[in-house]
Formats: structure tokens, sequence, C-alpha cells
């Protein structure tokens, strides 16, 4: 593949939460390694996510004020207008950049951009991470050249499946490349003590922290183990104080950077079934407790799941059905069988894609090419 005849700018958009924009940082990374000269530009939210990992990976990122899809019919009056003027903001910044692609990652701060690029004629492609794709990207949908999913179920939502291509969710280089021995000295633990990780998700999953944390202190009397604990920013110092309080081994967070690192030295994940980290764990064959996000559009993320229970790689259990009683007994379940722990990472290893980043990077380098020509 022969680079562009002059420098390229790549625009990403959208984002909002972990599971859209860690696949869209992925493909930016890649591309980075192949067009050093480009110009790489995220448009998304002012949400902690974007502002604390876009500038740490080493990208731009701009803001755009874009208005949420209205949930109820008091709110409609208005969002015509915001969205006129969140489009007019986006394609002043188009003009500006000048890309010879924008990259939708999905959520609704994507869609002004990308109704910006058809406006102005740039070539737009659509990653879809979830089974079923959201409101925005359905809408986006019919302005994309190409959408690259994960899921075949993906496909008949979308108002052109012929444009849909099952290339996997990217995932960055590094997820595989985590280090056990790092991981103890990184996050303060004991080596080979069997460890649980829980990834309460960019935005926290107020259920998963709330009854892990309470089923430390049951936890404690048990057989020796250790935490380590992503939480979002929300619940945070209530999380840490509980683990404080009690006698077991923990590592708490509001946001891991160390990813890789805590995969590799976890024996144990529990966390919500969002596309992206579930990639994550297929890539490092990491076995699993689901506890699926109940209000996210049309159930996708316990159809996400379902690919994973049904491979035995995970178990699957409802939202309102976590208790701490729950938390505490599938810990004590699962954590300490070794036999079946190493059953469903092999099961989980099944499941990966880990050509889906080099694959999207070049499909989107020839459509900059094409562009370019």
């Amino acid at each position: 593949m022969k680079a562009t005849k002059r420098p390229a700018c790549i625009v990403f958009a959208g984002g909002g939460t972990g599971g859209h924009l860690v696949p869209g940082l992925a493909v930016a990374e890649e591309l980075r390694r192949r067009l050093p000269d480009a110009r790489i530009v995220f448009i998304g939210t002012k949400r902690p996510v974007e502002e604390h990992m876009v500038p740490r990976a080493g990208f731009e990122l701009r803001t755009v004020d874009a208005p949420r899809t209205p949930g109820h019919l008091w709110q409609w009056p208005g969002y015509p207008f915001r969205m006129w003027a969140s489009v007019a903001r986006a394609k002043a910044a188009l003009r500006e950049l000048a890309p010879g692609v924008v990259v939708a990652l999905g959520g609704y701060s994507a869609a002004p951009v990308a109704w910006a690029a058809k406006k102005l004629g740039v070539p737009l492609a659509l990653m879809e991470q979830n089974s079923v794709p959201g409101k925005a990207n359905r809408l986006m949908s019919r302005w994309a050249r190409e959408i690259y999913s994960q899921f075949e179920s993906s496909r008949a939502h979308f108002a052109k499946p012929d444009r849909v291509l099952m290339l996997g969710n990217p995932l960055r280089e590094s997820i595989t490349k985590g280090s056990r021995e790092r991981a103890y000295k990184l996050f303060g633990l004991e080596p080979g003590r069997p460890t649980l990780l829980i990834l309460g998700g960019s935005q926290g999953a107020r259920t998963v922290n709330e009854s892990v944390s309470l089923a430390a202190a049951d936890l404690e009397s048990g057989p020796a183990m250790q935490i380590i604990h992503q939480t979002g920013s929300a619940d945070f110092e209530r999380v840490k104080e509980r683990y404080k309080a009690s006698k077991l081994a923990s590592h708490v967070v509001a946001f891991l950077d160390e990813v890789p690192d805590a995969l590799a030295a976890a024996d144990l994940v529990i966390s919500r079934a969002g596309a992206t980290t579930l990639a994550e764990l297929a890539a490092c064959g990491k076995p699993s407790v689901l506890v699926p996000y109940p209000f996210a559009a049309e159930d996708h993320q316990r159809l996400n799941g379902e690919a994973f229970v049904a491979a035995g790689a995970s178990v699957m259990i409802r939202n309102g059905e976590f208790t701490r009683a729950e938390a505490g007994r599938l810990v004590r379940e699962l954590l300490f069988d070794e036999k079946r722990l190493r059953s469903m990472g092999d099961a989980a290893k099944t499941l990966a894609k880990l050509d889906a980043t080099r694959d999207v990077c070049h499909h989107l380098l020839v459509i900059l090419e094409r562009a370019d020509s």
C-alpha cells in the first residue's frame, strides 16, 4: 500500500464511552504507524473518558456540542435547531481540517460530524461494535461508504447491508502484550495469588461496583485473593473506602490505563458486556462473568454476550440478579477452580479476531488513496 501523495488528514468522530473510543484509538494508532506524517484528529464530547484517553494517546481532541437524540416528546421542539448549530460547527471544523476520510465511531456526538461530511462530500466510514447498532449509527449508515462490524447480526439493521464488512472490533496492538509480573509491581499485588479484575467501564457500572465492593467483606474470610477494580469516576471514592475497610488486597482506580497488564494478571474478569470489552477478553483468552447493562439500546449487551456464553467462555447474569450475595458466590465458585477457568479462557480465544485493526486500516487507506487521486 503506497502512502498518499500529500500528508493525509483523518478525522475520527464520536466516542463518549470507552467502548466506542478504544477501537477508534486502535485504528488511529495503526494509521499513525503507517502514515507518520498524517494529521489525526478526534472530534467528540467533553466527557472525562475522551479528555483523558485521547490526549494521552497523543492525538488532538476537538469537541462539538452535539445534542442527544430526544427521548421524550417535549424534548423535540428545540432539537432541530441544536442539531443545525452542531452541524454548522462540524462543517467549519471539517473545512479547516480538509480530511480525506471521516471515521464515525458511534454515539450521538458522531452524527453532526457525519452529516457535515455528507454535505461537504467527504468520504465517511462507520465502525459498529455491537450486535444491534444504535440510532446514530443506523442514521449515519445511509451516508457511509463502508461499515466495519463485529457481529453478523448487525447487518440487517443497516439501510445498506451490502456495505457492511465483517472485520471484527479493532483493538490496540498492546492489548495482548501485558505482563503479569509487571502488573504485580504496578498494582502492588502478590505474585501467584488468584486475581479478580473488575471492569466497571469508562462511565462506571453502579450495580457491579456496589455488589463486588460490598462482597469484599464476605470474601476476606475465604481463600487468599486480590482484586484490581476499575470503577469509573462516579463510584471511585465509595468503592475505594469499602476495600480499605476490608482485608482484601486491592488496587482501585477510576480509569485504568494499564489494561493489558491488568488483563495479563487476571484469572477472572467481571464486567459489562460491551463489545469492545468482549473483544479484549477474547484476544487475551480471559474467562468472565458478564453483567449486561440493562438499559443498553435493544438489550444489545445481552445479545453481545450470548456468543460468549454459548462458547463456554463466560457466565452471564442479569443486572438485577447480581447482588452482593451472588457476586460473592460467583467469585468463590469460579476464581479458585483452575480447570474451569482454563477451559473458559480457551473458549474465549476461539472468538478472537486479532486482525481487525489491520483490516480496518487497509480499507481506510484505500478510501484515502481514492480521495487523493
